[in-house]
């Protein structure tokens, strides 16, 4: 990587170009090429691109966040990381929520709002991965959510429903309780599947 470490910081100013080919192969050289500890200072540039005009950016620099980034790293860019979650692009909406589900709770908990809204999201993985995001939390921060989350017992998605019923029982019983009537209805499921059935985790909640 020597020669292409010597080229980096041209390589990064081809980040912000105006022509949408050149950004294209400096971000495809740069997070193809080079190990995530060659780029430690150049994180907040790379993350930066999740804004990017062009899709492929846009996913390149999510998808690169989410697999390269240590959750410290990740929590320090976390408002650039959450800004992925409103992309017209399937995979940099999930990208953005499985990045934000790997930082600190303390630090995830002024990102909730934004990805309270993936719940009502149109396709089954994005509205499964702010699940997986909002599972993280505690039960004083999951509290204010927990409505949304109920209210995802009526998802026509089995894994959606499961999975929001299993994030519920984080909840303190004096929490939970508020809730009962409508967890309670999960006995009467009419479908289960594996590998708990949602009757199941009723019973354990």
């Amino acid at each position: 990587h020597g020669p292409l470490l010597g080229m980096l910081p041209a390589l990064m100013a081809r980040f912000s170009d105006g022509d949408t080919a050149v950004r294209q192969r400096a971000v495809s050289t740069v997070l193809g090429r080079l190990d995530i500890t060659e780029l430690t200072e150049h994180i907040g540039a790379i993350v930066d691109r999740i804004e990017d005009a062009d899709g492929d950016v846009r996913r390149a620099a999510a998808l690169w966040a989410k697999s390269k980034l240590e959750p410290s790293q990740l929590g320090r860019h976390a408002q650039a990381v959450a800004r992925g979650l409103e992309d017209p692009a399937v995979s940099v909406r999930r990208a953005a929520l499985e990045a934000l589900a790997k930082v600190d709770s303390l630090v995830l908990a002024a990102y909730t709002a934004p990805v309270v809204k993936k719940l009502d999201d149109e396709i089954l993985s994005v509205r499964l991965a702010a699940i997986g995001v909002l599972a993280r939390l505690n039960s004083p921060a999951l509290a204010p959510h927990a409505p949304s989350l109920v209210r995802l017992i009526l998802d026509p998605e089995w894994a959606v429903r499961a999975a929001a019923l299993s994030t519920l029982r984080v909840l303190e019983v004096t929490l939970l309780a508020t809730h009962l009537p409508s967890v309670l209805l999960m006995m009467e499921d009419v479908f289960d599947g594996p590998p708990l059935t949602i009757r199941h985790l009723t019973l354990d909640t």
